[in-house]
């Protein structure tokens, strides 16, 4: 199977429905995920905003990151380091 890259606002999408929810759902269904260490930062970050926003309660936060945590095993998950942000693109 081959992988898809997603990063944080495309991976929102798969726990919060909105615009674009059914095209991730659907990279779901096709690919391996990967992402980032830090996009299990963000999305906390993301998902604490949409709560101070009111656009969804704390306890749908804590749902989605229950949830998120859990799809964490079937996820590649890219250390993020500072080898990394150096390496120069090729």
């Amino acid at each position: 199977m081959e992988i898809a890259y997603l990063d944080t606002s495309a991976l929102v999408k798969r726990y919060h429905k909105e615009e674009y929810s059914d095209v991730i759902d659907e990279i779901f269904e096709k690919y391996v995920i990967s992402i980032s260490e830090l996009t299990i930062v963000e999305l906390t970050s993301a998902l604490r905003k949409k709560v101070d926003e009111k656009e969804i309660r704390q306890k749908e936060m804590f749902r989605v990151l229950t949830k998120f945590y859990e799809d964490l095993t079937d996820f590649i998950v890219l250390k993020f380091d500072s080898e990394i942000i150096s390496k120069p693109l090729t």
